[in-house]
């Protein structure tokens, strides 16, 4: 095909105007689809405005969000029902996160569409997204003629690239090491996608014309830097070696006196400095998604960005030094480079005298203070802590615009809790140990997980060991839990206890925080697992398919205790529903915890997904009446309906509720899943233990609804059973996995017949989870180490010494106690199937028996209770205490 000219593009878009225009005119007060084929933000921008200027009726325009999961609801709620307007225009459809169960969901309800608005619709849409719109909703489609489409002469096509990858070589060298600058680059992002790139690659080839070299190479990396922002770290590599193998070649030996004569050179090695940038930015986020590759990714970091500061070293280019810099002390500083670092920290401190830039100084200030950590030189270390935070509280005085102070606020966000860490450490060091407690809270405070796992996970680590040092037993092992959770969230950890499981998190990359405005908090990206990993693959399969069928409003998932299912909502069910399409309605899982005074945080749990959806909190204040609260909740549930949303409320019901000092907020429970089971298009599913089954299915709150009735008590309820041998190596393996632990397969088969329960062939989730984290604690592989250290009752006799360490030193025969009475065997506990267990203990009938202070005696119960030892029983006036599983009862009893 010969090059387009100019005038022919026009001319072209010219007629594809005018036939637009008329398109739109001749379906006035009439329903019709018209899609209009743009694949360049900027010109679509252009055409828009002529046409507004032309046509000869005013169209209205609607803006779809990112986030957005349903049109048809977007739309009434913009322009109400049955709308009297010439024409709507259809934006931002391409931009959509979960495109394709949008447009699920556009071709379900498309008769919708033709009653609610009697005029035309006009879907501005990219060559992908037709291509989507045909595969997703073709019967929507098949109502719409020929496409309208507009193009760009090729040469503009060409220079259009050219200014893409020089804005974002230029905002990158504007903002060095220090990405969360890139701020102008992400507003690149936003508006010249990926998809914008390929096709003008494809046009440019379609017209017969080439990339000259340079140009290639730029564009290599733009696209390397796309993938990269995206997490695709393999596909950013790819380009950046095609960008590399260019500038190698490009860049002339830097001359011993740094003078390079030619504008091209410079130019050159400016962008080849970037890349080698890139390229180790790309290992070092290797090194925090992947842990069983981060110490040779960060070695991979280093030397790229030794070779980038070099190279503007050798150029004698210390502005570019300054900026770029920090990014290797980083990568030294994980890797514990003593020496390394402190070169660094000297070089780069002198940098930023000459090219002063307050937050690359902080940095500096903090990676004095790592090597006078490592040198055991507390004070110094708590000065230079000190130094870093009073630069970024100095810098935040000054007069900033806008976009300055917005960039202040996140990289504050992202560095203070570094710095607040180092102060505690030092402060820990020195003695200080209330300073340093306050220091770290704060710490705590200020640092996102979801930006800085890691760094959250060594605050939570210092935390602990302070309270724990000074006897604050529960608010240690309450850290220890947390941390646990953390690590298991993002791939640091493979199990996780007592706790149940978490989805799976991604730890954001920098260059999408500042898609955020100031104060906003992100939401973390997450990796949906398959259900191998709690190994519950029909269980999952049968509640999905009871939430899609109308007869089933509710279902109730009950077991014993430790069998697994707080983890079967939170780790596999929610995720597993996310974004699936039920019927004609996509499905919005929110697992909500239920405990003792369960509303705070239940609210929380739909104030965060209002958030998400755009929609307003739903405040409360001091003790006002909760009843109008829930009320509100259950309106804002029945709308979700009209937004062709499905709404799973997955109830976590813990033991805790069923204590009788929390009658009212247990029957407080029963009125709001009441009335939430009164609302269409809203499904529950009430995970609890067996024995409290009777207690919720005799309510009189819920025994008014028509389908719980006596009749149909065993329809509504699934029996959640221990798991298989096959189910339970899965869950191993899989677990292990996303930990990236390279556990021997023999070994989790093993583990697996080890722990099956008698002659039932099943284990119990929680005794995978604790023999398990014992496992991964003494970093066994193997099936020899395994053996060689004992096997199962090792790992659990293990698992029982560290939750009895838990309790502290001067607790210790409290705990051993507490154990073994609970242990004790009665003559009836082999052959009665109600009393598998030996005995129940309440509090009182512990502390007579053991005697001692009762403070201590509840610390204990608490963290055995927590630790998954013991669980509390509520079948009686009084709570009782009971060992967890039988086996446990016969390792306490033998000591």
């Amino acid at each position: 095909m010969e090059q387009q000219q100019p005038e022919d593009v026009a001319a072209y878009n010219e007629r594809s105007l005018n036939t637009l225009s008329r398109a739109i005119a001749l379906s006035a007060e009439q329903f019709a689809i018209i899609l209009v084929r743009c694949n360049y933000r900027h010109l679509q921008t252009e055409m828009l405005q002529r046409l507004r200027e032309r046509c000869p009726v005013s169209v209205a325009e609607i803006h779809l969000p990112p986030l957005s999961t349903t049109l048809l609801g977007k739309m009434i709620e913009e322009f109400g029902e049955l709308p009297s307007l010439p024409g709507v225009m259809v934006l931002g459809l391409e931009s959509a996160v979960a495109i394709d169960e949008l447009l699920i969901s556009i071709d379900l309800v498309r008769d919708e569409f033709r009653k609610q608005f009697p005029f035309p619709l006009v879907f501005w849409v990219t060559d992908d997204l037709l291509h989507r719109i045909t595969q997703f909703a073709p019967n929507f489609k098949s109502w719409a003629g020929p496409s309208i489409k507009f193009e760009i002469p090729t040469p503009q096509l060409i220079q259009r690239l050219r200014e893409t990858a020089e804005n974002l070589f230029n905002c990158i060298l504007e903002a060095g090491a220090d990405q969360l600058q890139v701020g102008a680059a992400m507003e690149l992002l936003t508006h010249t996608h990926r998809q914008e790139i390929a096709c003008a690659i494809k046009d440019i080839e379609r017209a017969g014309e080439s990339l000259d070299p340079y140009l290639q190479a730029c564009l290599d990396f733009v696209r390397g830097w796309n993938a990269y922002s995206h997490d695709e770290l393999a596909t950013a590599r790819e380009f950046y070696q095609r960008s590399l193998a260019f500038w190698e070649k490009a860049v002339p030996p830097v001359p011993a006196s740094g003078n390079l004569t030619e504008e091209g050179s410079n130019l050159h090695l400016e962008r080849y400095g970037c890349l080698l940038f890139y390229l180790g930015a790309c290992w070092h986020r290797e090194a925090l998604l992947h842990r069983g590759v981060a110490q040779a990714a960060y070695g991979q970091a280093r030397d790229y960005f030794r070779h980038c500061v070099a190279i503007y070293q050798q150029a004698h280019r210390p502005d570019l030094m300054a900026k770029f810099i920090n990014a290797l002390g980083e990568v030294l500083q994980r890797l514990r480079d003593r020496d390394g670092l402190e070169e660094v920290a000297l070089i780069a401190t002198q940098l930023h005298q000459e090219y002063p830039d307050p937050i690359a100084e902080a940095q500096d200030c903090g990676y004095w203070g790592e090597v006078a950590l490592w040198n055991s030189q507390w004070a110094i270390a708590k000065q230079s802590a000190l130094n870093a935070l009073q630069i970024l509280e100095s810098y935040r005085a000054t007069t900033l615009t806008p976009a300055k102070r917005s960039f202040l606020e996140w990289s504050a966000q992202y560095h203070r809790g570094w710095y607040l860490l180092l102060l505690g450490r030092s402060l820990s060091a020195l003695s200080e140990s209330q300073n340093a407690i306050a220091t770290l809270e704060k710490a705590k405070s200020h640092t996102q997980p979801e930006c800085n796992p890691q760094l959250y996970s060594e605050i939570l680590q210092e935390l602990r060991s302070l309270y724990f040092n000074r006897g604050d037993r529960l608010t240690a092992f309450a850290l220890k839990q947390e941390l646990y959770a953390l690590e298991h969230q993002y791939g640091f950890r493979a199990f996780i206890g007592a706790q149940p499981l978490q989805p799976q998190l991604h730890p954001l990359n920098p260059t999408q925080l500042l898609h955020l405005g100031m104060g906003d908090r992100p939401f973390p990206q997450k990796r949906y697992a398959g259900s191998s990993l709690t190994g519950r693959e029909a269980e999952i399969e049968c509640a999905i398919t009871r939430i899609g069928r109308p007869d089933y409003k509710l279902t109730l998932i009950h077991g014993p205790a430790g069998v697994g299912k707080s983890s079967l909502l939170s780790a596999q069910l929610a995720p597993a529903l996310h974004q699936k399409q039920i019927g004609l309605h996509l499905a919005l899982p929110l697992v909500i915890p239920i405990q003792g005074d369960w509303f705070p945080d239940a609210l929380e749990v739909f104030n965060r997904t209002f958030g998400q959806m755009g929609l307003p909190r739903v405040e409360i204040s001091g003790e006002q009446n909760r009843i109008p609260i829930l009320h509100s909740l259950c309106d804002r549930l029945g709308e979700n309906g009209d937004r062709n949303i499905l709404t799973a409320l997955l109830f976590d019901v813990d033991a805790d509720l069923f204590d009788p000092a929390h009658e009212s907020h247990r029957h407080l429970f029963y009125e709001f899943l009441h009335d939430c089971l009164n609302l269409p298009f809203v499904k529950a599913i009430v995970c609890l233990r067996t024995e409290h089954l009777a207690d919720l299915l005799d309510n009189e709150s819920l025994r008014s609804l028509e389908f719980i009735n006596r009749e149909t008590r065993e329809t509504l309820c699934y029996h959640l059973q221990d798991l298989s041998l096959d189910a339970a190596h899965r869950a191993i393996m899989a677990l292990t996995e996303q930990a990236e632990i390279p556990l021997e397969p023999e070994l989790g088969e093993q583990l697996v017949r080890d722990l099956a329960r008698g002659t039932s062939a099943e284990v119990r989730g929680f005794m995978l989870q604790l023999a398990g984290t014992q496992l991964e604690a003494e970093q066994i592989t193997t099936l020899a180490e395994y053996q060689q250290y004992g096997g199962k009752a090792a790992l659990l006799r293990r698992g029982i010494r560290e939750a009895i360490s838990d309790c502290g030193i001067e607790n210790t025969q409290i705990a051993r106690f507490a154990l073994q009475s609970l242990a004790k065997p009665t003559p009836d506990c082999e052959q009665s199937p109600t009393m598998p267990y030996p005995c129940c203990k309440t509090l009182e009938e512990l502390r007579t028996e053991i005697g001692g202070s009762p403070k201590r005696l509840h610390i204990v119960l608490e963290i055995l209770v927590q630790s998954g030892l013991l669980f509390r029983r509520y079948d009686t006036p009084v709570p009782r205490y009971q060992l967890v599983d039988q086996e446990i009862c016969r390792m306490v009893w033998q000591g």
